[in-house]
């Protein structure tokens, strides 16, 4: 299954439905941001005529991966991804 860098829309779609069902005590939630390590790993999808493995903030900035192949930018790997997780205090979320 593929993931796309940046936010997943889908996701905040989903949150923003369910949390308009909620009773705005139960809309507390605890946000958790980290940090983790990723293997570098150097790819080429030839279905998106796209490199893989370079650091890419998703497609509303201008440093995909595309772009950072392209257009003679750094050439450094990925190493790193932001987790962010959602999770209720009172209500399961």
């Amino acid at each position: 299954m593929f993931v796309a860098s940046g936010a997943n829309e889908c996701v905040m779609k989903l949150m923003k439905v369910k949390s308009e069902l909620l009773l705005v005590s139960d809309r507390v939630v605890s946000v958790v941001i980290d940090e983790m390590s990723l293997k570098t790993y150097l790819g080429y999808d030839a279905q998106k005529d796209n490199f893989e493995g370079f650091p890419d903030l998703g497609a509303a900035t201008p440093h995909s991966s595309e772009k950072r192949v392209n257009e003679g930018g750094t050439k450094k790997f990925a190493n790193q991804g932001l987790v962010v997780m959602v999770r209720g205090l009172k209500k399961i979320f």
